[in-house]
């Protein structure tokens, strides 16, 4: 039994485990409207990269210099992967932050397995990771762009068939009219997902195949313009279809069907004619070296595996997830009480509560009321929506705070503030606000007024108090013990109002 090829098998099953949640919270098909989906196929296609280093001959060297390395490398990324996912809250689940770092987590295993000096073996599998964001490929796929492609598509089908059919018009910037029949070739014919998604999947095969460069760089740019072709030969197919017959609804299911059979089948016929672009499937014939099992590197490799999968991710599911392409940068939020109201619904719970909404003159920030939370007290939750406001934040910042977190991987910031024999809290999060289709980051402010019985111990349990506590040190955030436990048994009670 070759140890060397066991311990490649280990670290690709290690790194499936460690990708589990992620995945989870990822659509498993690339969307024909949302062309940032097809980070699903890097995410799949990097434990099948990891068993194709078997084609190395990989030699384990660890010695006590690589565990110290690959603990250091895993710190790094628990501490990136907490700040990270509670700074930025759901902006980190839709941009896939995570896979930015997952190279680090790569790394860290790798180095478990096979020691320092074959760091830079893992050196592919750990850029390829960093394919799962979309944030290294936004530019690619921005409206505009993916517009202005559509523009050209519909362009060359209308060149493709006007020779067949001489009445047709072109009506800018993507409708084809023919005796009163229009079809639109939209974003989500063009296939600018899928045109990425034959990409990832052909990648980790240049990986595995032999062969010169400049082969493997035309073999995939060779199968990016065949899917190219093929897709424009399917739009102009089904928009003769359509103008000669009428639409149907069999004619809908086949431009579905289609689009599917011809990306894979596209797949499957580079991967057959590999050899005809001087590609060769690699003979792996690992050498037999004598060698001990590194026990210490398989126990750090199964921690950091399991730590990765049960305490950085594990809630991972439970995250907001959107469509980068949804999400705004800018400012410029507005509220009106219909989307005010879905708003607060989105992020609190039902109960018999009283509440009374507010909209600011210039639209905005608003406020709700929150009244019957409590029998102690009349005064009400106050809860406060508006853009980010750093200076706002500055200056309630100058109290005392702490970090709470949520069932959901969720943050929220405690401030105290006025008199500290009766202190109130203020809770704020960031949070998603749907506006004309798309998302605005907007801040979200609980004002709680002071209740006495908040000087009882907090109702959070114990785990729960020190992911808080670990929360707060990674955050470089340390208040004092007395004001922690006031901030927890605070949230305790605003956890029955608004969604933790």
């Amino acid at each position: 039994m070759n140890k060397n090829r066991v311990l490649l098998v280990v670290f690709a099953v290690l790194l499936a485990i460690a990708l589990i949640n992620p995945i989870k919270i990822t659509q498993l098909s690339i969307s024909d409207t949302d062309p940032s989906t097809y980070v699903i196929v890097p995410m799949l296609m990097l434990p099948l990269l990891a068993l194709f280093m078997l084609k190395e001959n990989i030699v384990s060297k660890v010695d006590t210099r690589s565990l110290v390395f690959a603990l250091v490398l895993f710190a790094i990324f628990a501490v990136l992967t907490i700040y990270l996912r509670l700074d930025y809250y759901y902006l980190f689940f839709s941009y896939r932050i995570n896979m930015l770092m997952l190279p680090i987590l790569i790394l860290a295993l790798g180095i478990s397995l096979f020691g320092i000096e074959n760091a830079n073996r893992f050196s592919f599998v750990a850029l390829y990771a960093l394919f799962a964001s979309p944030l290294l490929l936004m530019p690619l796929l921005s409206a505009n762009l993916n517009q202005s492609f559509a523009n050209a598509n519909t362009l060359i089908v209308y060149n493709l068939l006007k020779a067949i059919l001489p009445s047709l018009v072109y009506s800018t910037p993507i409708s084809l009219i023919m005796n009163g029949n229009m079809i639109s070739i939209g974003q989500a014919c063009v296939g600018v997902g899928a045109l990425i998604g034959i990409v990832m999947f052909m990648l980790p095969l240049i990986y595995l195949y032999d062969g010169r460069a400049i082969d493997k760089a035309i073999w995939i740019f060779s199968g990016f313009v065949l899917l190219l072709a093929l897709n424009l030969l399917r739009m102009t197919g089904i928009s003769l279809l359509w103008f000669i017959y009428g639409a149907s609804t069999a004619l809908l299911s086949l431009h579905a069907v289609v689009g599917q059979i011809i990306f894979y089948g596209t797949f499957v016929l580079m991967v057959l004619l590999a050899g005809r672009f001087g590609l060769i499937f690699p003979e792996i014939n690992a050498k037999h070296v004598q060698m001990r099992w590194p026990v210490a590197g398989i126990v750090v490799a199964l921690f950091v595996a399991a730590a990765a999968f049960g305490g950085m991710n594990a809630s991972y599911p439970t995250g907001t997830t959107l469509s980068p392409l949804l999400i705004e940068s800018s400012a410029n939020v507005t509220f009106t009480y219909m989307s005010l109201a879905t708003l607060f619904a989105n992020n609190t719970l039902a109960g018999n509560y009283t509440t009374q909404a507010v909209i600011s003159n210039d639209n905005k920030s608003a406020a709700v009321y929150i009244y019957n939370v409590s029998n102690y007290t009349s005064q009400p939750i106050t809860v406060l929506f508006g853009a980010q406001n750093d200076t706002l934040q500055d200056e309630i910042a100058n109290g005392s705070s702490a970090y709470v977190i949520g069932e959901a991987p969720g943050l929220s910031r405690a401030y105290i503030v006025g008199a500290s024999s009766q202190p109130s809290f203020i809770f704020y999060r960031r949070i998603p606000y749907s506006m004309n289709g798309y998302y605005e980051s907007v801040a979200m402010y609980v004002v709680v007024p002071y209740y006495p019985y908040w000087q009882d111990p907090s109702c959070q349990p114990l785990n729960k108090k020190l992911y808080n506590d670990v929360a707060n040190l990674v955050l470089f955030n340390l208040p004092n013990e007395t004001y922690t436990d006031k901030a927890y048994s605070a949230y305790c009670f605003v956890s029955k109002v608004v969604k933790p």
